[in-house]
């Protein structure tokens, strides 16, 4: 039943597309599309390294997956959208296994109610919707079977299971890094759960720790300690000078997390700048998380060794979003509903026996006639929940749909409104109609207008911006809006400087042309446009033998063309013998 459960809630979304960063670890990710025959090249490189040529994070496991997935089935989201749901399903069926054990004195219930609760929970819509996160999900799994396996050694002293235990743990650190917080865990579970001593626990706990110095050391030689620098505008807080101020925004931070769990509500791709401003201290939204997240440390920590339910679930909450929270360790987001994957476990069982006692059951003898009241309440809760996922979970069907939600639910963030026009624009291009076409345009760019006076710096939104000016047919502030793209990334931004190329070629300034796509070639070798562009204008200028060195470029970048090119150089080469 659990396993269904997982479809019926994320069934229909296997017959969704690629959105937000998919295509990063699918088609536009040059390993995995290599299918089998890239796995050794997805195991020595970084994440991105095949798509972006980032070599800043490890995840080789989510990677290889795609890749198998592409062999097999050829590049389809529907089939990567299933195994999403399906991986989701069957982590769930072991959480219950996993919870059952746990709490092996209590009515078998609450494990069930735990597990449901933790898969309807809509925060998730993120994680299983989108394929790039399902990282979250093959770590999770892992780590439920190597504390399942952990467990089963204690009772069955079989060297076997350990090491597969011990296996599983390194496979989920190799799904994802924040697998490296549950060596805080498993002590953990280990206390409150067993009567293991605390000299036996820790000894128990070293091999876990040695796969992860392993992970950390095959992690440093694949990346070469390769830190990607944080964009503010993924992430505001890298944008705050203050220390202080960063960290107290950070606190805030996990306040809303906490408020998320209870309350799901305004759910968005994108808490980017300026979605979540900088405030200090002093900030009421501060004080309130700094209170909230104090009481709660302070009672977990007290009850410790009472083994309460209610304190490991407050540990297990803040030990696994301590990586992704930005306090210690600086992330590419300040905010995202995918860290909250993994640490909504502990939310999920305080909720229920929370729910247990107030209506004062006794979790351990009590039999289940008598949960009819708390049995009802979660099943209202559940229904709730389950209705919010529903509605959220349509919103990752494409792109335009999840950008359109994201303008509604966080006005505030640039890159809501810039991923929104950007994807309006292209929709704009591919409508027959001339005058819908710049109806849409012009609504693109006033998308765009509103992203970038939240965030003027990033040159990308304003290279868009130019681009939708250009097929408008504004060439002036298309012009202007390329210049002020290269005013923020001159070294790299090849794009604009071709864009701006094309728009001296149409004003028959051809010397200035020539200028701006040769800037282009140099920033980007693999950029054929102003290769291409670049002996167009020779032609204009009379210059043949130029003309055909560039065309013969073009050939040597993308030889699928060849016989395209080739017919341009020989008009060139006839218009030479005349």
């Amino acid at each position: 039943s659990i396993f269904i459960f997982g479809f019926i809630l994320y069934g229909f979304s296997i017959d969704f597309g690629y959105v937000l960063d998919d295509n990063l670890v699918n088609a536009n990710n040059k390993y995995v599309m290599k299918g089998i025959h890239g796995i050794a090249d997805i195991i020595a490189h970084g994440l991105l390294s095949g798509s972006l040529g980032i070599n800043d994070s490890y995840r080789p496991l989510l990677m290889v997956h795609l890749a198998i997935e592409k062999e097999l089935f050829d590049l389809n989201p529907s089939i990567n959208h299933f195994f999403n749901v399906f991986y989701y399903s069957i982590s769930s069926i072991l959480l219950f296994l996993l919870l059952c054990r746990l709490f092996k004195k209590t009515n078998i219930l609450f494990p069930f109610l735990i597990t449901t609760l933790f898969m309807a929970h809509p925060i998730h819509t993120e994680v299983v919707s989108n394929i790039k996160s399902r990282d979250e999900i093959l770590c999770f799994l892992f780590l439920i079977v190597s504390i399942y396996l952990l467990l089963n050694y204690l009772s069955s002293k079989k060297i076997i299971t350990i090491l597969i235990s011990i296996i599983c743990y390194f496979l989920a650190l190799l799904s994802k890094e924040n697998a490296i917080t549950f060596l805080a865990i498993i002590p953990l579970i280990l206390h409150y759960f067993t009567d293991e001593k605390i000299k036996r626990i820790l000894l128990l706990s070293l091999p876990y720790l040695g796969m992860a110095i392993l992970f950390l050391i095959i992690r440093e030689i694949i990346i070469h300690g390769n830190v990607a620098s944080i964009d503010p505008l993924y992430n505001s807080l890298a944008g705050i000078d203050s220390t202080s101020m960063r960290i107290a925004t950070c606190i805030m931070i996990l306040g809303r997390y906490i408020v998320l769990l209870f309350y799901p509500h305004s759910l968005t791709w994108s808490y980017s700048y300026n979605e979540i401003p900088a405030i200090g201290w002093t900030n009421v939204y501060v004080i309130c998380s700094i209170i909230i997240c104090l009481m709660l440390l302070i009672y977990a920590i007290i009850n410790i060794n009472k083994r309460s339910i209610f304190s490991f679930g407050i540990l297990y909450f803040f030990i696994t979003i301590s990586v992704t929270s930005n306090i210690f360790v600086m992330t590419g987001a300040a905010m995202a509903e995918r860290f909250l994957y993994v640490p909504s476990l502990g939310f999920c069982i305080i909720l229920v026996f929370l729910l247990a006692k107030l209506f004062r059951l006794n979790t351990f003898t009590d039999s289940i006639n008598n949960f009819t009241f708390l049995y009802v309440t979660i099943c209202v809760l559940l229904f709730l929940y389950i209705i919010k996922t529903f509605d959220r979970e349509l919103d990752w069907k494409d792109n335009l749909s999840l950008y359109s939600a994201g303008i509604m639910d966080s006005p505030n963030s640039a890159l809501s409104h810039t991923a929104f026009a950007n994807e309006y624009a292209n929709a704009a291009l591919k409508n027959p109609d001339v005058n819908t076409r710049k109806q849409m345009l012009n609504k693109a760019i006033n998308e765009f207008k509103t992203g970038i006076a939240i965030y003027p710096k990033d040159p990308i939104s304003w290279y868009n911006l130019g681009f939708a000016y250009y097929n408008l047919g504004d060439y002036n502030a298309s012009e202007a809006a390329d210049k002020k793209a290269l005013s923020f990334d001159t070294t790299a931004f090849a794009k604009a400087y071709n864009n701006i190329g094309v728009i001296m070629a149409q004003k028959k300034e051809y010397d200035s042309a020539l200028v701006y796509f040769n800037n282009a070639a140099i920033r980007d070798s693999t950029f054929i446009d102003p290769l291409a562009n670049l002996a167009r204008v020779y032609h204009e200028l009379g210059n043949h033998q130029n003309a055909i060195k560039y065309y013969n470029k073009c050939i040597e970048i993308n030889p699928k063309e060849r016989s395209s090119y080739e017919e341009m150089i020989a008009k060139e080469k006839a218009l030479i013998k005349e």
